[in-house]
């Protein structure tokens, strides 16, 4: 959003073409809204697709992987038909007898070596037996078709799992595409928006204007617009004769006398002195004085003994604000 505390007609014309450049791109979608029920939708399908993708990676599919391939092996050296149990003791064995010369070089200590036996024993009894034991009932053969058909069907799912899985994926960013898009024009219109109305403020002009060299009636007349913004009514006194006041302001339990010194050099005294007695004369509770430039050291003392608000070049953005009066 423009921050800036100025903010000019070229200001709000590039912020319209960024407005325009969003909309162009959000155009190419048809404009299309998505509602937030759509994205959660193909998040929780996302989501549940990799949950059950995962599951098919699970230990029990690893152990059919290894089952499948001990089968193939056992039946490739004629071991597949014996017995769960006959068959581990000769896997065991001949792990053991691969893992002595390794654990003689390696091992030292005959406690050591044992264990180190005893556990690739284990292994290879393990492994051996874990392949034989789908067939003890049905045979190597029956079993390991039976596997086969159990890979081939997992394959199947995996495959059209991850196939909708992908194109879930593929609707999900195809969403969060489009609600970037529509986010980014509905944030350039927005901004656009504010400055045309920051623009059209009318506090906003006349905290802007160039009430710096104004002078006479002209900053009179500003003042008279500052104070009926700030919800006041505003009647000028006569341009002669005015007995020190040029602005009469009534509102909000208040009558203040003003008297407005639209100059380049520095208000003295008689300003203080003047709507002191103007206030008097017209009736006021309060009275001011307010200048686009700056008061005096004297006057100031006159009206701070006296009772008389000063206003000048450095407070009058806070008068416009409303932070004064």
């Amino acid at each position: 959003m423009f921050t800036d505390d100025t903010i000019s007609a070229a200001d709000v014309t590039r912020a319209r073409q960024r407005m325009d450049d969003r909309k162009r791109v959000w155009d190419r979608y048809s404009c299309r809204q998505v509602r937030p029920a759509e994205v959660t939708e193909a998040e929780t399908r996302v989501r549940e697709g990799r949950a059950e993708l995962g599951q098919l990676h699970t230990w029990g599919w690893r152990r059919r992987l290894a089952a499948h391939a001990v089968l193939i092996a056992l039946t490739r050296v004629r071991l597949a038909d014996l017995g769960w149990f006959v068959g581990g003791l000769i896997g065991g064995t001949a792990v053991s007898v691969v893992a002595v010369i390794p654990t003689v070089l390696l091992v030292r200590g005959g406690g050591q070596a044992l264990v180190v036996l005893a556990v690739a024993f284990a292994i290879g009894f393990v492994a051996v037996s874990g392949g034989l034991f789908p067939s003890r009932r049905t045979g190597a053969a029956a079993a390991l078709a039976d596997l086969r058909t159990r890979m081939a069907d997992r394959r199947s799912r995996m495959a059209v799992l991850a196939d909708r899985l992908s194109g879930w994926e593929r609707h999900l960013a195809t969403l969060r595409e489009l609600t970037g898009v529509e986010d980014a024009y509905r944030r350039a219109a927005a901004e656009h928006q504010a400055l045309v109305d920051r623009l059209n403020d009318r506090r906003y002009q006349l905290k802007h204007a160039n009430w710096r060299a104004m002078r006479d009636t002209d900053f009179e007349d500003f003042l008279a617009a500052v104070f009926a913004e700030l919800g006041y009514r505003v009647q000028k006194t006569p341009v002669t004769g005015d007995q020190g006041v040029d602005l009469i302001v009534e509102g909000k339990g208040r009558r203040i006398a003003v008297q407005t010194k639209g100059y380049h050099n520095s208000v003295g005294n008689n300003a203080i002195q003047a709507v002191y007695a103007g206030m008097r004369f017209y009736q006021c509770q309060e009275c001011v004085a307010v200048t686009n430039s700056r008061f005096t050291r004297a006057a100031k003392a006159l009206a701070k003994s006296v009772g008389c608000r000063l206003i000048e070049e450095t407070d009058i953005g806070d008068l416009i604000d409303g932070r004064l009066y």
